[in-house]
């Protein structure tokens, strides 16, 4: 879809359309809720995903996840044991880290390389 469609389905006239979008897209205006909302629907995507910051990142993570299997259907599938061994290793690094056990260089080294074996 290009910015004048969606910016005319939006309902600004056809000569505002692809600029108003464009300013959207490149920072220089902020999304209303209203327009967010509006845009959301067009998209059909939650309104969360449209904000600059999220309110709460696992949401974000969470609606992220949903849409990387609707994207990539099976081939996603697949690396979910993978995500899942990170998780669990993380958590586990991450108990060390809070209880002292680990240092924050430690853990953040930790994070930069790690892989799945």
């Amino acid at each position: 879809m290009t910015m004048k469609t969606l910016g005319m389905r939006m309902g600004f006239d056809e000569k505002a359309a692809s600029c108003r979008i464009a300013q959207w897209e490149q920072g220089f205006r902020n999304l209303s809720p209203e327009s967010s909302e509006s845009l959301a629907r067009i998209l059909n995507v939650a309104p969360a995903r449209l904000a600059q910051t999220p309110e709460n990142p696992v949401d974000a993570l969470i609606e992220y996840f949903i849409w990387l299997d609707e994207a990539h259907d099976a081939n996603f599938y697949g690396e979910i044991a993978r995500l899942s061994v990170f998780l669990s290793q993380y958590w586990s690094k991450r108990s060390l880290l809070s209880s002292g056990e680990m240092s924050a260089e430690a853990f953040r080294e930790w994070k930069l390389h790690w892989e799945h074996k």
